[in-house]
């Protein structure tokens, strides 16, 4: 995708971003990893980001592994009028030491380590998701528009459920398993729920995409069997 469409007022906010970013790398990892004057950098950083979209989004993605860097992904939210500019702060980013920078939430490729339970948190705002602990089940299907109503569960929901942003980490952790865009082409509702003590009848969120093409088989095999 090409990015000449930006203005030079965006493309100096970009700039902008990331120079505050650099001068405060080392402050910006304490704030998360340690939560040293942890408020007064995330309200920094979302001010910057503001700056250039109130749209767009930014997630960053901890690590336990000593040697890896710690991952910031920017994210459109699926507004494809905002795909030049996440494109543009990726290309802007500088070469960090600690940091990786990514445009867009992609489909996850590491299903069998989310299946041991060995993949990292999400660490938000002010609460943090572990995506091998989440689940769901499907409400409805609308076979017509093939998307899904679904709840998902999720540990300590009872203690978050009145975060403003819990809606949008849960959208962003959607995003991992089957990508932005295939997050809006087939899921249409999404409801929130405490997991059960027994999740028997559940299944875990990282088979999303694998549950989606089932359906989608099912849907081809009837339509060709007519």
């Amino acid at each position: 995708m090409k990015t000449q469409n930006l203005t030079p007022t965006t493309i100096k906010k970009i700039n902008s971003f990331w120079k505050w970013f650099l001068n405060n790398e080392i402050e910006i990892i304490k704030a998360l990893l340690y939560y040293q004057n942890y408020t007064d950098i995330i309200t920094k950083m979302n001010r910057k980001i503001n700056a250039i979209s109130k749209k767009m989004g930014y997630i960053i993605k901890a690590t336990t592994e000593e040697n890896e860097k710690i991952k910031i992904i920017f994210t459109a939210h699926g507004n494809s009028k905002l795909f030049d500019k996440v494109i543009a702060l990726e290309k802007a980013a500088p070469n960090f030491h600690n940091w990786s920078v990514q445009s867009f939430i992609k489909a996850t490729k590491e299903i069998e380590k989310l299946k041991k339970e060995l993949n990292d948190a999400y660490i938000f705002h002010d609460f943090e998701l572990k995506t091998s602990e989440l689940y769901f089940s499907v409400i409805d299907y609308n076979l017509q528009k093939k998307k899904l109503n679904i709840i998902i569960f999720m540990k300590n929901y009872t203690f978050h459920c009145e975060n403003d942003f819990l809606e949008e980490a849960v959208c962003i952790v959607l995003q991992e398993f089957i990508s932005e865009v295939a997050l809006y082409k087939h899921i249409n509702f999404v409801q929130m729920g405490q997991t059960p003590n027994n999740t028997h009848n559940l299944v875990h969120l990282y088979e999303l995409q694998e549950y989606i093409d089932k359906l989608n088989e099912i849907n081809r095999f009837k339509n060709t069997d007519l």
